[in-house]
């Protein structure tokens, strides 16, 4: 035979071409049926397999009931796992694969996250989210992974500020002529990384305060550039979803120079402001709360909603956006008069949505039920976390 291209370019092409072919009648094909490509040796199979999977529905069963009994204590993580597909939760959670198939699985798991479908999309970030709070030795393994591709390497500031200069690890999809080289590896580790910690804040300053050796080269892909697009990154959710929350009633400042987003919420002419001060390497460290009161507003209830806002955005996984849009639903409930879980401070359960609901028989105060459930299982007590006699 003749070649007039190389053997290697001709089923490169040929790959690509399938691949092609197979997104067009993505409707007939899973996840489930391609994923077990991965594991090949041929490159350009893997590479058709990995642009292919992108296009697929995730296969991932939604439950919040299962969610909230998890978050309350009541039953084990295992009942997250079980939401995914038994293939899918092989390939995530047991990290049977070599560091570089994994990587191609996350990518594609993280990035559904990124769908046009936004209710499956939340509900996989819900179910992660809690998973990897409840279960940090599977987030820890998950950012090791990451973090493993950069072992080993010689990198220091100058480095690292080049490979987030030049590799595409914001872009959605990365274009065909990306090859498996060390330079997709790089790109698809450092895109990992970014959405991580946009997405699950609190994992990564819980990972980072306990790592030592990936701790540091964290704290230098932050200083080198990875900070200052998260803190883009949360601007740009606020300015393109401004539609859906802006009102004469609530409205969301940014002052890019200084670093600092403010709520402004009013209430019968009222105006209650709180400022955020953004750390140069956030999310590693926690966000300063300032706030502005009007004089109808003791100083007693402005140290509540500080101590609410700040559980939000400190001890949770969710943007800023996210956090200050669920400060005003709650203050929307406590000026109508609902009173806030004495537990976690809040009306509204961050996972649940739910209001609190059971009662103390002495001093009456009202609780969420995920948040005594998870007293009780902490404190191995049945009392009141306020009263101290017994709840029951």
């Amino acid at each position: 035979i003749s070649w007039t291209v190389s053997p290697s370019e001709f089923f490169f092409e040929l790959a690509e071409t399938i691949s092609r072919f197979a997104i067009r009648g993505s409707s007939t094909v899973s996840l489930l049926q391609i994923l077990p490509v991965l594991q090949s040796g041929i490159s350009c199979l893997k590479k058709s397999t990995f642009f292919l999977a992108q296009e697929l529905e995730i296969p991932f069963r939604f439950n919040q009931e299962a969610i909230n009994e998890v978050v309350s204590g009541l039953t084990g993580n295992q009942k997250i796992l079980e939401l995914f597909d038994p293939m899918l939760r092989h390939l995530l959670f047991e990290n049977v694969f070599i560091s570089f198939n994994a990587l191609m699985v996350w990518t594609i798991v993280i990035r559904s996250t990124e769908r046009k479908e936004r209710q499956a999309a939340n509900q996989l970030v819900v179910a992660l989210s809690t998973l990897f709070l409840e279960d940090s030795d599977i987030f820890y393994r998950f950012i090791d992974l990451i973090f493993s591709v950069f072992d080993g390497r010689a990198l220091n500031q100058k480095s690292v500020h080049q490979l987030i200069d030049n590799l595409p690890f914001r872009d959605q999809y990365l274009g065909w002529e990306a090859n498996i080289d060390q330079k997709l590896e790089d790109t698809l580790a450092l895109g990992l990384l970014f959405k991580v910690i946009c997405l699950f804040p609190k994992s990564v300053r819980n990972w980072a305060d306990k790592e030592k050796t990936f701790g540091n080269l964290l704290t230098t892909f932050m200083n080198e550039g990875l900070s200052s697009m998260i803190f883009e990154n949360e601007i740009e959710k606020i300015e393109l979803s401004e539609f859906e929350w802006k009102n004469s009633e609530f409205d969301i400042l940014v002052c890019r120079k200084n670093r600092e987003i403010s709520a402004v919420y009013v209430k019968d002419d009222q105006p209650l402001k709180i400022t955020l001060k953004i750390p140069s390497n956030y999310p590693l460290s926690l966000v300063e709360v300032d706030f502005s009161r009007a004089a109808k507003f003791n100083e007693q209830k402005a140290k509540r909603w500080s101590l609410m806002i700040k559980k939000m955005l400190n001890s949770q996984n969710s943007s800023i956006k996210d956090s200050l849009l669920a400060w005003k639903l709650n203050m929307d409930k406590e000026l109508d008069g609902i009173e806030e879980c004495a537990i976690c401070f809040c009306i509204i359960h961050s996972t649940s949505k739910k209001l609190p609901e059971k009662s103390c028989r002495t001093c009456k105060k009202k609780l969420h039920t995920e948040c005594v459930h998870k007293w009780f299982q902490q404190s191995q007590k049945n009392d009141c976390p306020l009263c101290k006699s017994p709840f029951l």
